[in-house]
């Protein structure tokens, strides 16, 4: 999901040797901010299908959920609200609930049809925000993910077993994912501000960014009485403000560990911890080994696969 693009992004700024804390972290806080919203966002599976049309058949008839097409294909004529649109092969296509359409397949047609339900932290219609109806003609790489994603939700639907409802599930919020990314961009800020209160949105870009805020600081931000605060923000994010911000820090400090070489003692400052030795047995407890001793475990095994690498090259040669 859009949490791997922030490591990507974090993996070329390491290339191109501009690393330093600062951007670093304003990318890693993207991740925060993606894996926030991915947590609260609840992905429903409606109806799924593979349409085969003939020639000329049409039909009239609004969904009952919010309906996203692949076109494999033939040509797809979609009328609505006098709009019209039509689609080829590799077009996608997203059309809003309970709203008329007559659909056209004037030389018949095969498209992929999953049916969508997208709820934010259960009080807010998460694809209420896309700019629908839309058609767009995915790049490369997102018109595979897409189609191959659309197709196993098909195979797979309905769920019979456990495992099925959670491949589905998991499938299902990755698609609506990717749709956001392709049609809103990635800057999952602008959703936060979009989908979140706006106290809340405040405190974790506040958070994410300085993670040696702390949580009286957080208070004054969000501007209500230190019992209040805590109730809200447990209510939208499931554990309190200090968890939060102590389960932030750690997170963050591991991705600096394994992002840089800034030493030690230097992250658990920036990452808002009160000392190396704090900082060291925290970490420890998190996750059985030492902040140094995770790094050094790390070095090695990335040293390892790099010789099996070029040894797997050599033989290729």
């Amino acid at each position: 999901m859009p949490s791997g693009l922030v490591m990507q992004s974090c993996a070329r700024i390491l290339r191109g040797r501009t690393t330093n804390y600062f951007s670093l972290t304003r990318y890693l806080a993207q991740g925060g901010i993606c894996a926030v919203i991915a947590k609260l966002l609840t992905v429903r599976v409606v109806w799924a299908t593979r349409h085969h049309w003939t020639p000329r058949q049409q039909w009239r008839h609004p969904p009952s959920a919010y309906a996203l097409w692949f076109v494999l294909n033939g040509t797809v004529a979609i009328f609505s609200q006098h709009q019209q649109w039509h689609l080829n092969a590799g077009d996608a296509f997203l059309f809003p609930p309970h709203r008329e359409r007559l659909i056209i397949t004037p030389n018949g047609a095969e498209w992929l049809s999953v049916g969508l339900e997208a709820q934010f932290g259960e009080k807010v219609d998460f694809l209420a925000h896309f700019p629908l109806p839309v058609a767009w003609q995915p790049k490369n790489e997102d018109r595979q993910k897409l189609q191959i994603w659309m197709e196993q939700i098909i195979h797979l639907f309905p769920p019979k077993t456990d495992v099925a409802h959670i491949v589905v599930s998991g499938l299902a919020q990755a698609i609506v994912g990717l749709c956001w990314q392709m049609l809103l961009g990635t800057d999952w800020s602008i959703a936060s501000k979009l989908l979140l209160p706006r106290w809340l949105s405040a405190v974790l870009h506040r958070l994410h960014e300085n993670p040696k805020v702390t949580v009286a600081e957080l208070v004054q931000l969000a501007h209500f009485s230190p019992a209040q605060f805590r109730r809200l923000f447990r209510n939208w994010m499931g554990v309190s403000p200090r968890a939060y911000l102590n389960r932030y820090r750690l997170t963050l400090s591991k991705r600096l560990l394994e992002l840089t070489d800034l030493p030690v003692a230097h992250i658990a400052d920036q990452c808002g911890f009160d000392s190396a030795s704090y900082f060291s047995r925290t970490f420890k407890k998190a996750f059985g080994i030492a902040p140094s001793l995770y790094r050094l475990r790390l070095k090695e095994a990335n040293t390892v696969n790099e010789k099996k690498e070029r040894k797997g090259q050599k033989y290729e040669r």
